[in-house]
This record gives C-alpha cells, structure tokens and sequence, in this order.
C-alpha cells in the first residue's frame, strides 16, 4: 500500500484546468500561461516542481508535495529502487537517458497502479542513490 511523509506541500498555486478526474499523483509544473498556476508535466523527462496531491477543478489550490515520500501514479511498470521521470502524462515511469529524475520508487508497481516515491529532484546524469 502506498504511504505518504510530506515535508513540504506548497499551496499558493492555482490549477489552470480541471484536474478532479485525471491529475492527482502526477508530476507537475508552473504553468507558463497564466500567473501563479500550475499544470500537468507533458513532456517525457521533463523537470517538475513537485506531485500534485488533490483533486481541484480549475482555478481552485493545488496541493503539491516538493519533499518527502509522495503517493504517484505509475505510467509504466517500475521497480523498487528505480529512479523515476515523468512522462508525457505526468505519470511516472524509471528514468532513461536524457531528462529530469523526480525521486525514487519505494515500492514496485504496474502502469495506473499507486505506489509511493521519495521526490528527489536532479539532473539524471548527477543521481546516485544506493538502494539495498
């Protein structure tokens, strides 16, 4: 079962669509668009500024989790241990290549499924992390 250990959850920015059905648990970013919003990640690798935790309709806060063990949900099949990215949907999947890692999966799980991650922000040619 996924858990959660929030260090930091930020509030001060507002969802520029409507994200009650499909953002929760998904990487996201500060929206370019408008002032002080935020949206989903949407472009594999991309770097985020944290995990979006609520349901909100547009316009209403975004809880985002920046530090600590976040819930997410998995774009593709990934294993405990894994440094993770997003991907083209906000999900997260392991990291590849070129792109930003986001943290470090806790459990295994399956595309869609729910697992907890501990958000670690960096350059994927600068990760290092031991996990035994």
């Amino acid at each position: 079962m996924a858990h959660e250990n929030l260090s930091f959850v930020m509030g001060e920015l507002a969802a520029a669509a409507d994200y009650s059905t499909t953002g929760q648990y998904r990487g996201v970013i500060a929206s370019t668009a408008a002032n002080n919003t935020a949206v989903l990640a949407s472009v594999a690798g991309q770097q985020i500024i944290g995990v979006l935790r609520n349901e909100p309709q547009a316009g209403e806060a975004c809880e985002i989790v920046e530090h600590g063990v976040a819930k997410v949900i998995c774009g593709g099949t990934v294993t405990r241990g894994d440094r993770l990215s997003v991907d083209a949907n906000g999900a997260f999947v392991t990291a590849t290549g070129a792109g930003m890692v986001c943290g470090v999966a806790l459990q295994s799980g399956t595309s869609g499924a729910l697992i907890s991650m501990l958000i670690d922000k960096r350059p994927l040619s600068r990760q290092s992390f031991a996990f035994t």
